[in-house]
């Protein structure tokens, strides 16, 4: 699959079918980052110039971030029927058997440039 047709699976079918289950379950946040195609993105060349054109990508098509409110939300929505019975043969046309996950406590310094304590 080329980085195109990755990009308009997640973005016209994957991400819209996804955003339903998550909306009905409360997800407070659900992105998705297009690794794959980080030297076409705008201004790269400016970025690579900041870091002395040490930034590689990581070795993924996409990194999904969902940030549920708690613990009871992640368990009803991985409960919900709609999740396996859509997402899972969708996911069949281009993820990958071997995912890795990064499972932790998101912490911030800023947001909407304002200082967060």
């Amino acid at each position: 699959m080329t980085n195109e047709e990755f990009e308009q699976q997640y973005t016209k079918i994957q991400i819209p079918m996804v955003a339903e289950i998550l909306v009905r379950r409360n997800v407070l946040q659900y992105s998705v980052i297009s690794s794959s195609r980080m030297p076409l993105v705008d201004g790269m060349e400016k970025i690579q110039a900041l870091f002395n054109n040490a930034v590689e990508s990581i070795d993924c098509d996409a990194v999904v971030t969902i940030i549920f409110p708690d613990m009871g939300a992640l368990e009803a929505t991985f409960a919900d029927p709609d999740l396996p019975a859509k997402l899972h043969p969708d996911e069949k046309n281009f993820t990958e058997d071997d995912r890795r996950m990064v499972i932790g406590k998101e912490y911030f310094g800023g947001r909407d440039g304002k200082r967060v304590d």
